[in-house]
Formats: C-alpha cells, structure tokens, sequence
C-alpha cells in the first residue's frame, strides 16, 4: 500500500490535538521542550542527544535548573 500524503495542516492538527495533555497530578497542560544534552562516550569524545521533554508544574524546576 502507498503511504497516504499528509499536508501541513493535518500535521499542524495533529500537534494540536497532542499538545493538550493534563497532568494528572497538577492539572496543568504539559508543555513540549526540546533538551539538548551532550554525552560522553567510552572513546572519550561528546555526542548530542536530543529528545522531547514534557513539562509541566511538577517537574519544571528538575527541566530548566
């Protein structure tokens, strides 16, 4: 089967739809960041790992401390 074409806009819904997740225990909508971290590997040179972090009042002063 053909994988089925998106436009930007279903992609703009899409984040829409996902952007709107409560925390359970504050209630807060979460927030997505972008943390970029740089690891050491056994050969002793640094790589950049990226990921996608959700934020919210609980754990926004672990993220951005």
């Amino acid at each position: 089967m053909a994988k089925k074409v998106k436009s930007f806009r279903d992609k703009l819904e899409k984040a829409a739809r996902e952007k709107h997740i409560k925390c359970p225990v504050c209630g807060r909508d979460k927030e997505f960041v972008k943390v970029i971290r740089a690891e050491k590997t056994p050969n002793g040179s640094y790589r950049y790992v990226e990921e996608m972090i959700a934020v919210c009042g609980c754990n926004e002063k672990e993220v951005f401390a």
